[in-house]
């Protein structure tokens, strides 16, 4: 774990309310291409059928054990890592997303901005989240970012759902699964789960209350299960080998985050499967085994030697391991094959900074302006951007980056006193001038930023550091 908290670049997005009060626990949010892309495969065919757009909707992972998922209003759909493990097949996971595009599609949450603003939560600060959160310089492939310093009280209250609000999400749901020519009752017996967990009390008190009255919605979804009968016509269709990429996804989340010896334990040397090789290689990773780990990844490149993660997982433990020069080698054909993968990209650019030679940090310059063309909530790619200027001497296009970031973090007295600072050093483009003057005058309210503090950057780890 320290072994990674040493090589952090940032300390990422921190979700923002106007609220003094904060929880107990600290929450991450965990990044990862592959885990990401399983949910988004799986995600996609319910927005088609609610008919939502695709690209209005962003979902993450956070790293608490409580069996919950929730939605914002910016429409950022969170599914917490304790409901990944608890969820037994892919049909619990669609009955989940399918619940909170429900909420969606019945504008609930477009509803509640008025009691946000009474609740004075800024109404930007959820939206944070997206920001490629991420982004520890440390680990490559799986980085966790963004701080959910509690989500508490009044945000809450804010994402607090009343019981007819969730039957007519419910309802939507059933409705998606019986598009897609699923049962209902993954929907049924998720939602059990949840029921069984609450009265378990498991979970984290910093993380949202946001389904009132579980035992009474399990009740209504047994009386109205049957009523949406599976179809065999449909409009939709979860893809297939979905549920095998569920499984992987599940071990590479629980080989990162379990205790190593119990990892190793539980997928022992002499089983070569595929779910075993893929756990030990993370599990050995974290304990320092790089022989071990590089051998049992070697062995699963070597029969399927066209898998993209399984090359991801190979370059973040020759980074993790200073072998920087091949790592930065294989995130180059990873990134010639998924030229749109901004997490992918971010990484590859952070190996590029690592390397720190010259035309390295040429290279990663062209690389993240291509990422903020992309998305430029990519808070990384704004701090990697920082270093590389600040390694040319190049002062005050460093302090224009440091104040995108401020700015991305609603820190605006930072983001002020970084503008200023880069138009004191000067700057080339005119279009960056602009921009820095721009940004220095941008009004502050009362309330102070919250500012990150010595301990932040404990939570902004890998998920090979993570406790769940």
């Amino acid at each position: 774990m320290l072994r990674l908290i040493k090589h952090l670049a940032v300390i990422c997005a921190i979700l923002l309310t106007c609220l003094a009060s904060y929880g107990d626990d600290d929450v991450v949010l965990i990044r990862d291409s592959e885990i990401e892309d399983v949910l988004i495969d799986i995600l996609n065919p319910i927005l088609d059928v609610a008919g939502v757009s695709r690209k209005s909707v962003k979902i993450y992972v956070l790293g608490s054990k409580t069996v919950n998922a929730f939605a914002t209003f910016d429409r950022t759909v969170f599914i917490c890592a304790g409901l990944l493990f608890k969820a037994e097949k892919v049909e619990h996971i669609v009955g989940v997303l399918s619940h909170e595009i429900g909420h969606i599609a019945c504008e609930h949450l477009i509803r509640h901005i008025g009691m946000a603003e009474r609740s004075k939560i800024l109404s930007g600060a959820l939206m944070l989240l997206g920001i490629g959160a991420g982004m520890m310089a440390g680990s490559p492939d799986l980085v966790m970012g963004g701080v959910l310093g509690g989500i508490a009280m009044g945000t809450n209250t804010f994402l607090y759902h009343s019981r007819a609000e969730e039957e007519a999400a419910d309802n939507k749901a059933m409705e998606f699964m019986q598009k897609l020519g699923l049962s209902s009752r993954g929907l049924l017996e998720i939602t059990e789960i949840f029921a069984l967990s609450a009265r378990l009390n498991i979970g984290e008190k910093g993380l949202p209350n946001t389904h009132p009255d579980i035992e009474e919605r399990v009740n209504y979804l047994r009386s109205n299960v049957d009523r949406y009968k599976q179809q065999t016509t449909r409009s939709g269709k979860i893809p297939d080998g979905i549920e095998e990429r569920y499984k992987r996804i599940k071990v590479k989340l629980w080989a990162y985050s379990a205790p190593i010896e119990k990892v190793l334990a539980k997928y022992p040397k002499n089983d070569d499967s595929m779910e075993t090789l893929y756990a030990r290689a993370i599990a050995l990773n974290r304990r320092g085994d790089f022989n071990g780990s590089i051998t049992c990844i070697n062995i699963l490149i070597s029969r399927f030697p066209k898998d993209p993660y399984l090359a991801e997982t190979k370059a973040q433990i020759l980074y993790e391991n200073s072998r920087i020069a091949e790592a930065v080698m294989l995130y180059r054909r990873l990134v010639a094959m998924k030229k749109d993968d901004v997490l992918l990209n971010v990484t590859f650019a952070n190996a590029l900074v690592k390397s720190g030679d010259i035309a390295s940090l040429n290279e990663a310059e062209k690389v993240l302006h291509n990422v903020l063309i992309k998305d430029r909530t990519e808070l990384l790619a704004w701090r990697l951007l920082s270093i590389i200027y600040g390694r040319r001497n190049e002062y005050g296009e460093s302090a224009l980056m440091l104040a995108e970031s401020a700015l991305l973090r609603e820190n605006k007295n930072e983001a002020i006193a970084q503008a200023k600072r880069a138009i004191k050093y000067g700057l080339k483009s005119p279009g960056q001038r602009q921009r820095a003057e721009y940004i220095a005058q941008v009004k502050t309210s009362n309330r102070k930023s919250k500012k990150p503090s010595s301990t932040d950057k404990n939570n902004v780890l890998s998920l090979t550091a993570a406790k769940l």
